[in-house]
C-alpha cells in the first residue's frame, strides 16, 4: 500500500459494502429461493490449460465473466438486527459492457463484492431438501437457561453486572459456553444450511487442497515494527526548536491536503481551511493535533519545509514530536467527546492509526459509535437521485471507516464494523464537481479502484482464512483467481502495468502504481494458505503451482515498488508489501532447494515462466530497492529493520546453497561411467578410497594394498571384527577401532 504502512498505517483492506452485520452473517450470502448460477461458473474444459492462471495467457470468455452488479438482498420481513439464520442471495448480471465502458462507469460496474456462493447449482443443486437430522437447538437453549439461572444479573449506572458462583472448572467451562450461545455465532452455516462438510468441498469435483497451517501464525497484514516500542517514555530532547507549534501545524496541514497518495479526501478542504484561518489558535483543537500526529513523520521525510532539517536525521526527535501531538489530541478529546461532530469522528479514526497497537481498537470503536450518534450513513446504490456533495462526503467517510476497521482487523485488532441505515448495497465514492483540482481527483480515483481489491480480499478472508472446516478444492481456487484476473482485465488501460499507455502526468502514473501494488498483494494473499511449507520435502503440484503464481507476482511487485524510488513518486513507496514479496521469494528458495535434492522434476514447476536470473537475485534486488528509499537514507528504524532481515535471509540462503552445490558435484562424479569397459576391472585396479588412505599412516600402505594376496585374508578378518571405540573427546560419538588412525 502506497501510504504510510508502519504504525501510522490505514490500509483499507476488506470492505464488502453489504448492509448486514458481517459478524452476524459472517460475510456469507444465502437465499431461500433456488440459487441462480454463481458468478464464478467455471468452464471445465479450460482447467487443463497449465497457463490459465497466468496473466499473459488469460483471456476473458462469456462463460466466466466476473459478475459486477451483484446485490445483497433479503426478504422484506427480515429484521436488520436479527441474528437468526436468514437465507439471501445476491443478484448477478452477465452483462459484457463492463469491458468496454468508460473508467468512471468501471468504478460503478465493479463496485460489488466478489462472493463465492456456497452451492454450485450446476454440480450440486440444493433444490431437494436435505435429509432431516436431529438438531440440538432446544437442548442448547435449555442448557443456557439452566446456567443463567445460577447467575445474578443487575444493571447500574456503570453498566451490566453479572455475578455467578463457580465451584469447579467444569461449571466455569459450562458458564463460558452458555454465554457463547448468547453471542452471534461465527460459523457461516445457518440452521437451514447444509452440513459443515458441504459448502465448498462438495460443490466441485476437484482435489481438496491441503492448507499450510503456518499461515495462521500471524494475521495476514501484520508486519513487525520496531517503532511500536517507541511509545515508551523517552527523555525530552535538549535540541531547540526553531519553528513554533503553529508553524509545524501549518506544514502538516499543507501536506495533509496536498499528498493524495497517503491521505484520503474525507475532509472538505475549502471548509476546513476557512475554519483554520479564522481560528486564533487552531493548535488547541482536537482535529488539528490528530492530523499533525498522523502526518508529521511523512511531512519531515517527503514534504520538508525550511526549519525541519534537524528532524530529518533524528527519528527519535520525530517520534517525540508525534507523541506530543497525540497527547495534545487526547487532551482536547476529553473536551469534545460528549458532543462529537464530524471532525471528531475523523480525529478518532486518525488517532486509531497512531495509538499503541493494543489500544487502537478503542479509538476506532469510539469513532464508529460517533458515526451512529451523528447518523452519518453512506449513499446506497438505490439512491440514484441523491447526488449531493454532503452525501458524497458521508460516503467517503463511511468507506474510510470501513477500510481502517478492516485493516486493523487484519493486523489482529478487534473489529469495530460501521453499520448502514438500511439494507442494500453501499455505493462507491464518486468524483464530484467540487473536486476542482487534480490532487483530489487522483486521490479519489485511486481509492475507487483500490476498493475493488480490498473488497475482494474481504471475501477471501471470510471464505478462506476464517473457515477452519472449509475444504477448498483446486478448482475453486482457480475460480477465485479467475475472478481476480477478470477484474484486472476490466481496468482501463492506464491502470494496467506495462500496457504501453503514455502517461502525461506523474500523478496518473502513481495511481497506476497504487492500484497494481494492491492487486499484487491481493493475489498473493489469495494463495498464501495453500503454499508449501519450507520444510516440506514432497509438496503437491497444486501447492507448487500456487507458489509459482506467488513468486511471479512477488517479482512483479518488486518492479512495481521500484518505480516509487524516483523523485516525485517516493510518497507511494510501500514498505510492508516489499517485505511480503521478500518473504515469498525466500520461501520459494527454500522449497526449490528441497525439491532440487529430493524431487528435481518439481523445480520446473516453481520457476515456470520466470526469469532464472531475476529469481536468484530477487532478495538482493529487494534489498537494493529498500536501501534506495528515502526513509532508509534517513535511517528510519522500520526500513532498517526490513533491510537487516533481507541481509540475514541472503546470508542464510548462501550458507545453505553452498553444501548443496558440493553435494550435487559429488553426485555427478559418482554417476559418471568408469573408464574401463570390464565391470570386474574395478576390483583389481582401484586402490583404497582417498578417505581411508588419508586416515592411515604412509607406512601401512603396502600392507593395505590389494596387490598383496597374502595379506587379503588377514584384512578380511580385521574388517569382520569391528569393535566400537569410545573417544571421550568426541563426547557421545563412537568410532570403529580399526578406523582409528593409531591402529
Amino acid at each position: 500500500m502506497p501510504f504510510d504502512t508502519v504504525e501510522h498505517s490505514h490500509k483499507r483492506l476488506r470492505c464488502d459494502g453489504s448492509w448486514e452485520d458481517p459478524q452476524d452473517l459472517d460475510y456469507h450470502s444465502f437465499t431461500a429461493s433456488p440459487l441462480p448460477p454463481p458468478s464464478h461458473n467455471w468452464n471445465n474444459s479450460t482447467l487443463s490449460a497449465p497457463s490459465f492462471l497466468d496473466m499473459p495467457y488469460w483471456k476473458p470468455s462469456s462463460s466466466n465473466i466476473y459478475q459486477p452488479d451483484a446485490l445483497y438482498k433479503m426478504d422484506d420481513d427480515t429484521s436488520y438486527y436479527s441474528t437468526s439464520s436468514q437465507l439471501y442471495n445476491r443478484k448477478t448480471s452477465t452483462s459484457h459492457s463492463q469491458f468496454t465502458s468508460s473508467p468512471i462507469s468501471d468504478h460503478e460496474a465493479l463496485a460489488s463484492p466478489v462472493t463465492i456462493t456456497q452451492q454450485d447449482t450446476d454440480l450440486n443443486p440444493i433444490a431437494s431438501p436435505p435429509t432431516p437430522m436431529p438438531t440440538p437447538t432446544n437442548i442448547e437453549f435449555c442448557r443456557v437457561r439452566d446456567i443463567l439461572s445460577k447467575c445474578s444479573v443487575s444493571y447500574s449506572s456503570t453498566g451490566v453486572n453479572v455475578e455467578a458462583k463457580v465451584t469447579s472448572a467444569t461449571e466455569l467451562r459450562s458458564l463460558i459456553d452458555a454465554f457463547s450461545q448468547l453471542c452471534p455465532s461465527a460459523t457461516p452455516h445457518a440452521s437451514s444450511a447444509p452440513p459443515p462438510t458441504s459448502p465448498l468441498s462438495t460443490t466441485s469435483n476437484g482435489t481438496t487442497l491441503y492448507r499450510n497451517k503456518l499461515y495462521k501464525s500471524k494475521p495476514v497484514n501484520f508486519f513487525a515494527s520496531v517503532c511500536n516500542l517507541s511509545h515508551l517514555i523517552m527523555p525530552p530532547s535538549n535540541k531547540s526548536n526553531a519553528l513554533t507549534l503553529r508553524q509545524l501545524g501549518d506544514a502538516c496541514i499543507d501536506t495533509y491536503f496536498n499528498c493524495w497518495v497517503r491521505y484520503s479526501r474525507i475532509v472538505d478542504k475549502n471548509e476546513f481551511m476557512a475554519w483554520y484561518q479564522d481560528q486564533a489558535n487552531p493548535m488547541n483543537t482536537l482535529i488539528v493535533n490528530a492530523i499533525c500526529s498522523l502526518v508529521f513523520s511523512h511531512t519531515v521525510n517527503h514534504h520538508s519545509k525550511p526549519g525541519l532539517e534537524k528532524f530529518k536525521h533524528d527519528q527519535d526527535l520525530v517520534r517525540q514530536q508525534q507523541d506530543l501531538f497525540f497527547d495534545r489530541a487526547r487532551k482536547y478529546l476529553e473536551l469534545s467527546f460528549d458532543s462529537p461532530d464530524r471532525w471528531t469522528v475523523v480525529a478518532l479514526l486518525y488517532m486509531s492509526c497512531t495509538a499503541e497497537p493494543k489500544r487502537r481498537h478503542h479509538y476506532s470503536g469510539m469513532a464508529m459509535s460517533a458515526l451512529l450518534e451523528l447518523e452519518i450513513y453512506p449513499r446506497m446504490v438505490s439512491d440514484s437521485e441523491d447526488d449531493s456533495f454532503d452525501k458524497e462526503m458521508d460516503t467517503r467517510l463511511w468507506w474510510f471507516a470501513w477500510s481502517l476497521d478492516f485493516y486493523l482487523y487484519s493486523t489482529g485488532v478487534p473489529r469495530n464494523t460501521p453499520r448502514t441505515k438500511r439494507m442494500g448495497q453501499v455505493d462507491m465514492p464518486r468524483i464530484c464537481e467540487q473536486d476542482v483540482d487534480h490532487v483530489e481527483e487522483h486521490g479519489i480515483l485511486a481509492d475507487i479502484y483500490c476498493l475493488k481489491w480490498w473488497r475482494f480480499q474481504n471475501d477471501v478472508m471470510a471464505d478462506v482464512y476464517e473457515q477452519d472446516d472449509n475444504n477448498m478444492t483446486d478448482e475453486q481456487l482457480r475460480q477465485y483467481d479467475d475472478q481476480l484476473l477478470q477484474m484486472y482485465q476490466a481496468l482501463p488501460q492506464y491502470l494496467q502495468w506495462n500496457s504501453g499507455f503514455a502517461y502525461g502526468s506523474e500523478d496518473l502514473f502513481m495511481v497506476c502504481v497504487r492500484v497494481n501494488v494492491e492487486f499484487n498483494a491481493t493475489r498473493i494473499i489469495l494463495h498464501i494458505p495453500f503454499l508449501p511449507d519450507a520444510n516440506n520435502l514432497h509438496p503437491t503440484s497444486v501447492a507448487l503451482h500456487s507458489l509459482n503464481i506467488c513468486l511471479k507476482t512477488a517479482l512483479m511487485q518488486l518492479e512495481t515498488i521500484s518505480a516509487s524510488n524516483k523523485d516525485g513518486r517516493r510518497c507511494s513507496f510501500d514498505r510492508d508489501e516489499l517485505w511480503r514479496a521478500g518473504e515469498i521469494i525466500s520461501l520459494s528458495m527454500d522449497v526449490y532447494r528441497n525439491c532440487l535434492y529430493y524431487s528435481p522434476a518439481d523445480c520446473d514447476l516453481i520457476v515456470k515462466d520466470i526469469d532464472k536470473r531475476a529469481y536468484e537475485n530477487g532478495l538482493v534486488r529487494a534489498m537494493e530497492i529498500m536501501q534506495d528509499s528515502s526513509e532508509f537514507k534517513v535511517s528510519r528504524k522500520d526500513w532498517v529493520q526490513v533491510s537487516d532481515w533481507l541481509k540475514d535471509e541472503i546470508a542464510r540462503h548462501n550458507r545453505l546453497d553452498r553444501p548443496l552445490i558440493v553435494a550435487s558435484h559429488i553426485k555427478k562424479e559418482s554417476d559418471s561411467p568408469p573408464l574401463s569397459s570390464s565391470p570386474f576391472s574395478v576390483l583389481s585396479t582401484t586402490p583404497s578410497s582417498p578417505e581411508f588412505i588419508a586416515f592411515c599412516p604412509d607406512t601401512k600402505k603396502s600392507q593395505r594394498s590389494p596387490t598383496s594376496p597374502k595379506k587379503q585374508p588377514r584384512q578380511r578378518q580385521q574388517s569382520a571384527a569391528r569393535f566400537r571405540y569410545f573417544n571421550p573427546r568426541m563426547m557421545n560419538k563412537f568410532l570403529f577401532i580399526d578406523d582409528h588412525p593409531l591402529l
